[in-house]
């Protein structure tokens, strides 16, 4: 079957795992959400290492999915820190309400990715037979469309856990922008000028 989208080479893949833990650990306020991250990120590689074994079993899928969740909770904590900190509003805080916003998307991504492992055909629009790389483009992708609202239809859930999550995913989709993200830049334009 062919997959589209860009190739990435292990260069470029490394390259970016060390940029993200530098940022990590120059963002992070303090020690303990530096060393969670970096924990949870290693855990999360420890992970896509083992998916790619070849005798490959659901507890292995759960322990992929745990350390995409356990990345993203804590790269999401450090933003959190970092953007709902004491402190005057400026606009690195509000594209950090934004990164929050588009780490809801990768969180669903991995439950969405572990139902489709766990459950072949849990997804109308995506064969059971699909690859690592074009089943996770494609959920991220259903991810994005469920969570902005936009809805295309081309990807469905089927199975009871996928519709309920995705559910919950359309809810945050429009209640974060609404409040959160609302709150944020009403504080932004409300300060008074320097």
């Amino acid at each position: 079957m062919l997959e589209f989208g860009l190739p990435i080479s292990t260069t470029v893949s490394a390259t970016l795992f060390v940029t993200i833990v530098a940022i990590v650990i120059l963002a992070a306020p303090s020690l303990g959400p530096a060393i969670a991250v970096l924990a949870a990120l290693a855990f999360d590689g420890a992970s896509i290492v083992l998916v790619r074994l070849p005798h490959v079993t659901v507890s292995t899928f759960w322990v992929n999915a745990l350390g995409s969740v356990l990345a993203i909770a804590g790269l999401s904590w450090v933003v959190i820190r970092l953007v709902f900190s004491p402190g005057p509003i400026d606009r690195h805080r509000i594209v950090g309400a934004v990164v929050l916003y588009l780490n809801i998307a990768l969180l669903f991504t991995a439950f969405y990715r572990l139902i489709w492992e766990l459950w072949p055909g849990s997804f109308t629009g995506m064969p059971a037979d699909f690859g690592v790389k074009k089943a996770s483009g494609d959920l991220m992708y259903f991810s994005m469309a469920t969570l902005t609202t936009v809805g295309y239809g081309d990807i469905a859930p089927v199975h009871p856990l996928a519709r309920s999550l995705a559910n919950l995913e359309g809810l945050l989709g429009q209640l974060y922008p609404a409040i959160i993200l609302a709150r944020v830049v009403g504080l932004y334009v409300g300060r008074p000028p320097r």
